[in-house]
């Protein structure tokens, strides 16, 4: 008798050939993980801030590669990345690695169900990762694997997209006559209570790192506002940039960086 997928099976796969579509158009380009280049400058910086010479560091839904591709650039460290979309693997496999300090590797793998367990590890990075799991419960899952991975008194950067966040940004939208900005399809943003509270027995919560709030209200706001009404915001925009720049203040961003210590 065949079993039907469940509803969260049917899911994942839609979201996993969504991403291998994204490899596929993309490619290289950062486009295959965000069409923001400017934040995806900040998330690579903002990483860089954590990562050590020796360090043994996981990025866990690597996608194309670009993230330690570029960390390797600056720091001596071991670096793996891994993704369920075989086609992000792909891409990321073709990247020029002979200029690097550090050294990488990419295999085919998956957070919900891995089938390679590795242990170890100094570090382990997602990156707008964990919000691609269809459930609550696969997340904390998700994030309870990552402890396995870690060695005692490892890092767990967790640099995800939050509801928090977001309802405070589309607060200010609000009052500025924008749109809310909706949740992707594909996405189940973090609920950092829930999430901070299954996770308490397993991890320390050293920081929250609210790196992108200036830059969304730049660009989610002041560019947004500048906007002619039917036209897609510029992301490479003057206003952009300069957020860009600017020190991160207040609690505006829905993209931020928990640093989690394994207990």
């Amino acid at each position: 008798m065949m079993v039907e997928p469940s509803e969260v099976t049917r899911k994942k796969i839609e979201i996993r050939d969504f991403w291998n579509s994204q490899a596929e158009k993309y490619g290289q380009d950062s486009w295959a993980s965000t069409r923001d280049t400017l934040v995806k400058e900040l998330e690579i910086r903002t990483l860089l801030q954590y990562c050590q010479d020796n360090d043994r560091i996981l990025d866990a839904g690597c996608g194309n590669g670009q993230t330690i591709v570029e960390l390797a650039q600056k720091v001596k460290a071991t670096f793996i990345g891994f993704d369920f979309s075989y086609s992000m693997i792909e891409v990321a496999k073709r990247r020029n690695l002979a200029n690097l300090i550090g050294t990488v590797e990419f295999f085919v793998n998956d957070i919900d169900n891995p089938q390679i367990k590795w242990s170890g590890f100094d570090k382990v990075i997602t990156e707008r990762c964990l919000i691609n799991l269809p459930s609550r419960e696969m997340q904390v899952a998700a994030i309870l694997r990552i402890h396995d991975m870690l060695k005692s008194d490892g890092l767990f950067l967790m640099m995800e997209d939050t509801l928090q966040g977001l309802q405070k940004l589309n607060a200010l939208r609000k009052e500025a006559g924008l749109y809310e900005i909706k949740t992707p399809w594909h996405n189940l943003y973090i609920d950092e209570d829930y999430i901070l509270d299954a996770i308490k027995n397993e991890f320390d919560l050293i920081e929250i790192n609210n790196f992108s709030s200036t830059y969304y209200i730049g660009s989610r706001i002041f560019n947004a506002v500048q906007t002619p009404e039917g036209q897609e915001p510029d992301y490479l925009s003057k206003i952009n940039r300069v957020a860009a720049k600017l020190p991160a203040i207040g609690d505006y961003g829905y993209l931020k960086l928990f640093v989690l210590r394994k207990k």
